[in-house]
């Protein structure tokens, strides 16, 4: 398990996030980006971090038109990132997360519907609510993977330490 420096989602500027210009393109890839690698792995903390990226850049500077390709690109990526996402919640928690992750397909579609010229309008506070949802419930399922991954390293240098002085067996 590779272990990841988790970043508060509130913290992060949309400039830390996107090139200088906070340019359409560079936002989807980095989405794009994030999305491959939740499906590759590490699927919690790397959807938190597209969430991140697409809800701040919507409330901080607005989404500015996404092409047809691009649109196609990320709805290709979240797909192949669905299984993997849907694995770290419970089966109670994964109906949450359906529908989350519907909310999350529908803003891409509608970031697509967004006409050049056109003024970026808000996302729909429902949807809103759901990518929120996501991206803190996998945050927090990132967090306690750490918290695990940390303790397991733990364990093991406490009991490396005891058998070099031998109060515990191999």
């Amino acid at each position: 398990m590779t272990t990841n420096v988790l970043i508060a989602p509130d913290s992060l500027s949309v400039d830390a996030t996107t090139n200088r210009d906070g340019s359409t393109a560079h936002i989807a890839e980095k989405i794009a980006d994030d999305l491959l690698r939740a499906s590759q792995g590490d699927a919690a903390y790397h959807l938190s971090g597209a969430l991140h990226t697409l809800i701040g850049t919507s409330e901080k500077s607005g989404l500015g038109p996404l092409s047809a390709q691009r649109c196609a690109e990320l709805l290709d990526a979240l797909a192949g990132a669905e299984n993997a996402v849907l694995s770290v919640f419970s089966k109670q928690d994964q109906a949450h997360a359906r529908l989350s992750l519907r909310a999350f397909r529908n803003v891409i579609e509608w970031w697509a519907a967004i006409a050049p010229g056109m003024t970026p309008p808000k996302i729909e506070y429902e949807r809103k609510l759901r990518l929120r949802w996501l991206q803190n419930a996998c945050f927090n399922a990132s967090l306690l993977d750490e918290l695990a991954s940390r303790a397991k390293q733990r364990r093991a240098t406490i009991l490396r330490d005891l058998r070099k002085i031998g109060f515990a067996n191999g």
